[in-house]
């Protein structure tokens, strides 16, 4: 069981101004994928850049194999909006699912 790490990249556009920074979440899927109700109490974390380095868990047992060797993995959904100059949020949150495997 450990952890793995991605790289994701992002990007955003204002048609009446400009991206001042954007805010981004990622869930562990606690209720399945790509669900708001992950989002509802956790904090969106602010971000200046367009990409960045994240170590996710993979901490759920899949099984083992014939060789005794344990498989982990994790399903996180990454949730990230634009906002703007003046500070208007993207109306929609673009996201990204995937699976951590250890």
């Amino acid at each position: 069981m450990g952890p793995t790490t991605v790289h994701l990249y992002w990007g955003g556009w204002d048609l009446d101004g400009e991206v001042s920074y954007y805010e981004y979440i990622i869930t562990n899927n606690e209720h399945g994928a790509r669900s708001p109700w992950d989002t509802v109490f956790a904090p969106w974390q602010r971000v200046y850049a367009n990409d960045s380095t994240f170590v996710l868990s993979a901490d759920s047992l899949v099984g083992v194999d014939s060789a005794g060797i344990a498989e982990f993995q994790r399903s996180h959904t990454f949730f990230i909006h634009a906002v703007d100059n003046e500070d208007m949020r993207s109306a929609t949150a673009a996201y990204r699912w995937f699976t951590a495997q250890a």
